[in-house]
């Protein structure tokens, strides 16, 4: 069956060729070393809580000052629609 990171790897991969997805416009949120093979794609922006492991921390483009389950996905989904121009308040 596979350790969790060639799991999670081959998910992700399944995900890009079924819905024809370019990486280069993903963004990845993860934090612990099975997340490592998706966070390290060079097209892929990878993204992590504040208490990530420091692995993931040192791959990651983005470092939120949030920690997991305590605001981080809404730091990054916040900060991705204001890059994007699309964040109203």
């Amino acid at each position: 069956m596979g350790n969790p990171s060639d799991q999670k790897l081959n998910t992700f991969l399944t995900y890009v060729s079924r819905d024809d997805l370019n990486e280069s416009e993903i963004l990845y949120m993860g934090d612990d070393l099975p997340d490592c093979p998706i966070l390290s794609r060079p097209e892929v922006l990878g993204a992590c809580p504040a208490d990530a492991v420091d692995e993931v921390k040192a791959i990651c483009s983005y470092v939120s000052q949030k920690l997991g389950g305590q605001g981080a996905v809404r730091d990054v989904i916040e900060r991705v629609l204001k890059a994007q121009a699309k964040w109203h308040s």
